[in-house]
């Protein structure tokens, strides 16, 4: 089973271009350049691609850690609200960058980065999924 809205795909037809949609990348000032320019490339990508139904931002913070609701520290977390009105995010630390690029290369550093983007989505896409079967 598909999670993912490919932008071809008869549901993405259906339900892609109504109110409030997409993909938005936001980024701390002080968010490495690398990553901010590669981030915007692979959002780019993920437009043409795939569909976002309901406006999903991604704020990228230059801090090491997130906390969760819950109080604990974690690299990326998303926010799917009950309420249909409300926006979902997700966030991303990005401040252990330089010591990933230090331990394993600037290539893996951003690949760690692309994968809690997509770990993210993923939530995203069940949080959707959720919403059309339960509060329809």
């Amino acid at each position: 089973m598909k999670i993912w809205i490919e932008k071809n795909s008869k549901l993405a037809k259906n339900i892609c271009s109504t109110g409030r949609s997409g993909l938005y990348l936001r980024f701390e000032k002080n968010v490495d350049p690398k990553i901010k320019q590669h981030c915007k490339e692979f959002g780019q990508w993920l437009r043409e691609n795939y569909c976002f139904p309901t406006r999903v931002t991604i704020y990228f913070k230059s801090r090491y850690y997130i906390q969760a609701m819950d109080g604990e520290n974690v690299s990326a977390t998303f926010f799917g609200p009950f309420n249909k009105e409300d926006a979902p995010y997700i966030r991303i630390a990005t401040g252990d960058y330089d010591d990933m690029v230090r331990e394993n290369g600037e290539f893996n550093a951003m690949c760690a980065i692309f994968s809690s983007m997509v770990h993210e989505l993923t939530h995203y896409y069940q949080w959707l999924g959720f919403l059309r079967h339960h509060l329809a």
